[in-house]
């Protein structure tokens, strides 16, 4: 911790501030705030906290911290964000302060958004402090109703967080980052009346091809069905195409089979496709496409 009765730490942090401010795109600067040492006095943390914040805002930046303990501090202002890791809603007072004083919420409960959590009980790394943490967990949950009192107007925003004690290389980062950085991008993204696991695992699922080829060592979580390489597509499974023409009118689209992933063993239909064929793509042959790109699909045949 800093020595609060010496003056020379505000040199130090103006300094710190005036180094860091030009060389961020970002409108903000994370001061932490949090895990202060029992023999800090509170009246300390508060005086320091309010000088913080004036020399961050001379440098035309805003300050984030966590609002245990940033929120215990009066005469905060509208311009903070507090960001709120905590699990359980009785822990909540700081988070509270920070709103009433008119400030903003940076959601990160740990128990949904640290991406240092263990998958599960069979993960290789990662801690468990919080819990487990699937790919499932981290897609089903609604920012604006973890703390009791903080509604979606409060909410700036939701933050993944990969604390990297256990991280040893980037192969183990991909781990633990994809693919619940893709559930939580949704949840920020997506209101929540639009989101639905069931239906959203299968386009996530969709983007395993996609992965692989970046060279992404991501969890391969059972509870989503990936696309794998497959060399023919028939019922049940989806296929990569490129256009070839199109009838907006009658939303036909005649395509050749580019690459074919297996989608879910055991269906079967008289219709089979193999790479390079071309195929008429109708609404009576295919349940969806997604597009990839102005001249490629994602299809999937029922």
């Amino acid at each position: 911790s800093l020595c609060f009765s010496n003056p020379k730490i505000y040199e130090f942090f103006n300094d710190v501030i005036a180094t860091i401010a030009p060389r961020i795109n970002s409108d903000y600067i994370h001061v932490g705030g949090d895990e202060t040492p029992q023999w800090v006095k509170h009246e300390d943390y508060q005086i320091f906290m309010l000088k913080a914040k004036a020399i961050i805002n001379k440098y035309k930046k805003k300050m984030i911290g966590w609002t245990d303990d940033l929120g215990s501090v009066k005469g905060l202002g509208s311009d903070v964000i507090g960001q709120h890791w905590a699990t359980d809603a009785v822990c909540c007072e700081t988070t509270l302060s920070v709103v009433a004083q008119g400030g903003k919420i940076l959601m990160s409960p740990a128990n949904k958004t640290y991406l240092s959590l263990k998958y599960n009980e069979k993960s290789p790394f990662g801690g468990s402090f919080a819990g487990y943490n699937n790919t499932q967990n981290g897609y089903n949950w609604d920012p604006a109703t973890i703390v009791p009192g903080v509604k979606e107007k409060d909410i700036i925003g939701i933050e993944a967080a990969l604390w990297g004690e256990r991280i040893k290389s980037l192969a183990d980062a991909h781990y633990m980052i994809f693919p619940r950085l893709m559930s939580l991008s949704e949840v920020g993204w997506t209101p929540q009346k639009d989101r639905d696991w069931d239906e959203f695992k299968y386009r996530l699922g969709s983007h395993g091809p996609r992965l692989r080829e970046l060279g992404v060592n991501y969890y391969r979580s059972p509870l989503v069905p990936w696309l794998a390489l497959n060399t023919e597509a028939s019922c049940g499974e989806s296929a990569i195409v490129k256009l070839i023409q199109s009838d907006t009118l009658t939303n036909n689209y005649q395509v050749v089979i580019d690459e074919v992933h297996e989608f879910a063993k055991g269906n079967s239909c008289i219709r089979q496709y193999n790479i390079g064929d071309t195929v008429q793509i109708t609404p009576e042959n295919t349940a969806f496409i997604d597009c990839l790109s102005e001249s490629e699909f994602w299809v999937f045949f029922h």
